[in-house]
């Protein structure tokens, strides 16, 4: 599948947002210090935020920044949250994991979005480390993420296994923040929360549905619209 398909929130933006969003993804890839500042610090928070839907496999950089001027010219600052040499060694670790499941690429989209799903539940805790479990490298190397990290982390071994999908998020009590998945399966969009197949939330159901680990699995918009306080992300 072409890599543009996955840029889901990129084709959300405005022509001129793309292009410093192109400019900015390579930056942040290639663990530049600084960039330059083209439009408001509004915009280019809405520009990293974009970049990050899309692109679950930057996992040194959680969208917090600085404002600072260089040569008379603004710029911004990424936060990075590990050097290079740590973010080397962790995606030896992230792609090992993920080849393993490569013998899931023949199947159907709807068995390998399925497998995945169970994958998750049986191999990532549900909890939070000190990293806070944000990212990939909390739920594919420490093994342990909160919603975010098991999301982007559902999101990138689809990817690896041709099945499309982005973020969404919301709340499923009012207050907190919550991040699921909205995957394509055969031309149509579906739902999918992992964290719902973990025994945390199992309080949400009634006993029929505690027995079924896949309670998170191709959940209707409808659904969502009932069950879920919907936000734009």
């Amino acid at each position: 599948m072409e890599r543009d398909v996955y840029r889901i929130a990129y084709n959300q933006l405005s022509d001129k947002e793309q292009k410093i969003y192109i400019k900015t993804e390579a930056a942040i890839k290639r663990y530049e210090t600084h960039i330059l500042l083209e439009v408001s610090p509004t915009v280019m928070n809405k520009i990293f935020k974009a970049i990050l839907i899309d692109c679950p496999e930057i996992f040194w950089f959680e969208g917090k920044w600085k404002k600072d001027v260089l040569n008379q010219y603004d710029i911004a600052i990424p936060i990075y949250t590990m050097n290079s040499y740590k973010i080397n060694n962790a995606e030896g670790v992230i792609d090992t994991k993920i080849r393993e499941l490569h013998f899931w690429r023949k199947l159907d989209e709807y068995t390998k979005s399925k497998n995945v799903y169970m994958w998750m539940i049986e191999n990532i805790k549900y909890g939070m480390q000190q990293s806070r479990g944000q990212t990939i490298y909390d739920a594919l190397v420490n093994q342990v993420a909160v919603c975010k990290g098991i999301a982007k982390a559902y999101q990138i071994i689809l990817r690896e296994l041709d099945v499309l999908s982005t973020l969404k998020e919301g709340s499923i009590d009012g207050s907190s923040k919550h991040v699921w998945n909205r995957v394509n399966i055969n031309g149509q969009w579906y739902n999918v929360d992992v964290c719902m197949g973990y025994d945390r939330f199992s309080y949400m159901f009634n006993e029929r549905e505690k027995r079924n680990a896949l309670r998170g699995f191709a959940l209707s918009d409808s659904y969502i619209s009932q069950n879920y306080y919907m936000r734009q992300y």
